[in-house]
């Protein structure tokens, strides 16, 4: 083979898309600019860190804790503090307990 022909094959498979077989495969153009995904990446950052903040965070400040918590069968919850004198009044949760 000349050389010429070799450099042909060379720069036919260097844009080939075929050639470069993979997973991570990308073209330029499909690549997403840095600044771009950057931004993208704290703004999922700040999103998901208000979605969890407000739903995820304990304990539940939001909570009324002068009103005793019940479970949906109307027991006492048994992980949140409860008032004095409401364990008499109430049923307790035992379901769990050893």
């Amino acid at each position: 083979m000349f050389r010429r022909d070799v450099k042909k094959q060379f720069n036919e498979n260097k844009y080939n898309l075929l050639s470069r077989k993979g997973e991570f495969q990308r073209t330029q153009l499909a690549k997403v600019p840095f600044q771009k995904h950057f931004v993208a990446t704290l703004a999922m950052m700040v999103l998901g860190f208000n979605y969890t903040k407000r739903f995820y965070t304990l304990p539940h400040f939001h909570k009324d804790t002068s009103q005793p918590m019940f479970l949906s069968n109307g027991e006492l919850h048994p992980g949140e503090k409860q008032p004095k004198g409401t364990a008499e009044k109430y049923p307790a949760y035992t379901k769990h307990i050893m």
